[in-house]
Parts: C-alpha cells; sequence; structure tokens
C-alpha cells in the first residue's frame, strides 16, 4: 500500500520527503533497480501484490505501468535525508528539523525570520 499511497502523492504533487536510516542495510542501487523491474520483483517478494495493486489501479482508472515508470523515475532521484538511529540526541534533533525544512521547501512555506 505505500506504493500505492506514494504513487498517488507523486501523481498529486504532494512533496515526497525520504529518509534514509543508517545501518539497516538499504541499498540505493537495490531499490532502484527493484523500483525498475517493479512487476516481477514485486510478486517475488509478496505474492499477490501485483495483482491486488493492479485491480486499485483499474479503480482509479490508472495502470500499473503507469505507476512503476512513475516511482523508477522518481525516487531515486530524491535527497534523502540520513538518520542514525544509534545519532546523538543533537543528531536527531538536527535530522528532524532537517526533515522539516525540507517539506516546508517542497510545499512553499516560507518561515518568517522573527518566529
Amino acid at each position: 500500500w505505500v506504493l500505492l499511497e506514494v504513487y498517488q502523492a507523486l501523481c498529486s504533487s504532494i512533496p515526497i520527503v525520504t529518509v534514509h536510516v543508517s545501518g539497516r542495510g538499504y541499498s540505493f542501487d537495490d531499490a532502484k533497480d527493484f523500483l525498475e523491474h517493479l512487476e516481477s520483483q514485486l510478486e517475488l517478494c509478496n505474492p499477490g501484490a501485483v495483482d491486488e495493486m493492479k485491480q486499485v489501479l483499474s479503480e482509479r482508472r490508472d495502470c500499473f505501468s503507469n505507476l512503476q515508470k512513475t516511482l523508477s523515475e522518481v525516487i531515486p532521484g530524491i535527497i534523502s535525508v540520513s538518520f542514525d538511529p544509534e545519532g546523538t540526541d543533537n543528531h536527531v534533533e538536527a535530522v528532524v528539523a532537517d526533515i522539516v525544512h525540507k517539506w516546508q521547501r517542497r510545499h512553499g512555506v516560507v518561515k518568517s525570520s522573527t518566529s
């Protein structure tokens, strides 16, 4: 369902802020490959999910190939905020501030210098 929600957000021009959690085995290259071959990769790791997603997309008058194309073209290009769960309190506060700042920039929210 997350892939559908991210796709809907992208189609609706809702900004996406991604967070890379350090030390959890995430590979940007593997994720890019997964998205480029989404139908076969998703079916391998979650049998039946592709058919379910196709049904939902059909009800929305959309198709899986549009979802795959959009996700594979956009998601790898989004620069992630890095988060180390073993970091100090200062690190956690800085990451949260960075996430908020990126969200504000992508939403066009200008923070007043007096606040």
